[in-house]
């Protein structure tokens, strides 16, 4: 017996260009109203087609949501792996590239530098995690892990290279950057700003380099992120 083909929806782009434009409408109305602010009808009234035609790609809400976290998660892993991996940096050079990514997902719902607006998928799904599927979770789990792994590279680094003294506790540094990374969402939320979190991004750098880099109390030059 031969095969149904299935039809497209007649508002449908070419496929994979449809499909890769609802994943990306979906990631910014999931972080800006959370999992259970967000529609189909919302993510289509967003890209002017009908509703039928993300049920075409993505059947049920869950399957959209854990798209959209794979992908967001995959693209995270890959700028922290590019970050915090790199022998040819330092660690305050680490945590300034780290701050200034996490600046340019803020400015894209904080436009202009100011505002206490979710930014981040990872921090929104957090915070609804009573909705997330089973595999979302592991995901969630996996992803923040393996930042943690990333970072603990860069303190070793840091400590090979002679920045951090041999003696530095690189599992309570690791601990320290990786709960700070983890807070980030919330910090810029409490502060209506992005500056709260660069001023903890600051004393969390001071305060290990004070007790553990190889300059001792040196003063730290800091410059903060610049609004464009």
């Amino acid at each position: 017996m031969a095969r149904t083909k299935k039809t497209l929806p007649e508002d449908n782009a070419p496929g994979a260009d449809q499909q890769a434009r609802i994943v990306e409408a979906a990631a910014r109305l999931f972080i800006a109203h959370g999992y259970h602010g967000v529609s189909y009808l919302n993510i289509a009234k967003e890209l002017g087609i009908s509703h039928s035609n993300i049920h075409y790609y993505f059947r049920v809400k869950p399957m959209l949501a854990e798209a959209v976290l794979m992908q967001v998660s995959d693209a995270t892993l890959a700028s922290m792996k590019k970050i915090w991996a790199d022998p040819s940096t330092t660690l305050f050079s680490k945590l300034i590239s780290t701050r200034d990514w996490m600046y340019d997902h803020y400015l894209e719902f904080n436009p202009g530098g100011k505002g206490g607006h979710s930014w981040g998928l990872l921090a929104r799904f957090t915070m609804d995690a009573d909705a997330l599927s089973t595999p979302m979770k592991r995901v969630m789990r996996s992803t923040l892990q393996k930042i943690e792994d990333f970072i603990a590279e860069g303190v070793r680094l840091a400590v090979l290279s002679g920045e951090l003294v041999e003696e530095a506790p690189q599992a309570g540094i690791t601990l320290q950057i990786t709960s700070l990374v983890s807070v980030s969402g919330q910090a810029t939320r409490s502060g209506s700003s992005f500056d709260r979190l660069d001023d903890l991004i600051k004393w969390t750098y001071t305060s290990i380099h004070r007790a553990y880099g190889r300059t001792g109390d040196n003063q730290v030059r800091w410059v903060g992120p610049t609004t464009p």
